[in-house]
């Protein structure tokens, strides 16, 4: 994925131009995706992203690696 994909999927997240909020979709995409390739590479690591987002959900502080740019994008 190039660096003006990850942009646009930020972009995204910020506008909230749909009907269904992106980051819903993106959620179910990739546990739809880890579903249905458990055993590649690309179905793994959507897996990996999905329990880290249902573990966080449930945390008191979830930790992000990014934290300090992450907080800066969504002010």
């Amino acid at each position: 994925m190039s660096d003006l994909s990850k942009k646009i999927l930020i972009d995204e997240l910020i506008e909230q131009g749909h009907p269904e909020q992106v980051e819903n979709v993106i959620y179910h995409a990739l546990k739809d995706y880890a579903w249905r390739n458990k055993i590649t590479w690309q179905g793994i690591i959507a897996s990996s992203i999905v329990n880290r987002i249902e573990d966080a959900e449930t945390e008191e502080s979830p930790v992000l690696m990014n934290g300090d740019t992450i907080e800066k994008i969504f002010e």
